[in-house]
């Protein structure tokens, strides 16, 4: 009997095994996916928080005007002292009032420091609206929330992170703020009684 050989000459050989290769790639890909999961969960947290303090702030600082517009007017009918400081007195309602408003929005803020007061006026060679914060008569407010504290644990504290530890922070800052003014129109009531501005009487 006659051995039979390869007619090439080579012997077959197994591939090499690659048992072990699909648990390696499928371990980092589920590092990647978790980090990603909660990058995004983090990050939801985070844009659900920055509206509801600026839905507050919103709130809070039309409120505050509409108080300083409420004092002054009571003030223009006489009610109160003579010597009474109107804009004294709009002021103090004003911050009382953003921070009552911020409050049952479940936002906090500092009356004391983060409600600010100025005097908003027309600027003709720019033709814009600035304003100086400080001066009086004021018209405008600005109310500002802030998580900017290193104690996360008050209400001031920066926001913490569920999954910080996975991007390397355990905590990041949100500000947000907004501003309102007082815009002052005039209205002249007109009483015809002769009716020549009657557009009717073009027609007899």
């Amino acid at each position: 009997m006659r051995k039979q050989h390869n007619k090439t000459g080579r012997s077959k050989r197994k591939p090499p095994s690659r048992q072990g290769v699909i648990i390696v790639v499928t371990g980092f890909t589920l590092i990647a996916m978790f980090a990603f999961l909660a990058l995004s969960v983090d990050t939801g947290r985070i844009m659900l928080t920055e509206t509801q303090m600026q839905n507050g702030v919103d709130a809070a600082s039309l409120a505050a005007a509409q108080e300083i517009t409420a004092a002054v007017y009571v003030a223009g009918q006489g009610q109160g002292p003579a010597n009474i400081d109107a804009n004294s007195i709009a002021v103090e309602s004003a911050r009382a009032m953003a921070a009552a408003v911020a409050e049952a929005n479940g936002v906090y803020i500092d009356p004391a420091t983060d409600v600010r007061f100025g005097k908003r006026t027309f600027d003709s060679d720019t033709g814009t609206w600035p304003i100086a914060w400080g001066e009086s008569p004021c018209n405008a407010v600005q109310v500002v929330a802030r998580r900017t504290g290193s104690d996360a644990a008050q209400p001031d504290g920066e926001f913490p992170l569920a999954f910080g530890w996975a991007v390397g922070r355990t905590q990041v800052p949100i500000l947000t703020s907004a501003t309102a003014f007082i815009e002052a129109r005039d209205l002249v009531v007109v009483l015809d009684y002769s009716a020549s501005m009657n557009d009717d009487s073009s027609l007899r």
